[in-house]
């Protein structure tokens, strides 16, 4: 059986009354050092776009959401893991 080269998080909070989602997606090589205690710098570098994640697995996230939408929201990369 083989060994995948890296694994994805997309992780999803919607935005208090306006209802907006906003997306993390990671990927994560197996090279990745396991860190603890948890270091938010070291999580930053592997943060990607949802339309990254989606180009490598070839797999469609958050269809349920209008399209505009979900092209706005996949198609960013967040700059840093939230406060």
């Amino acid at each position: 059986m083989a060994v995948p080269d890296a694994f994805y998080k997309i992780v999803i909070r919607i935005e208090g009354n306006s209802g907006t989602p906003k997306v993390l997606g990671f990927i994560y090589p197996q090279s990745a050092p396991r860190e603890k205690p948890y270091s938010a710098n070291s999580h930053n570098k592997y943060l990607v776009s949802v339309d990254k994640i989606e180009e490598v697995t070839r797999l469609d996230f958050m269809t349920i959401l209008h399209n505009s939408i979900e092209a706005s929201v996949e198609s960013r990369k967040a700059q840093s893991l939230w406060k």
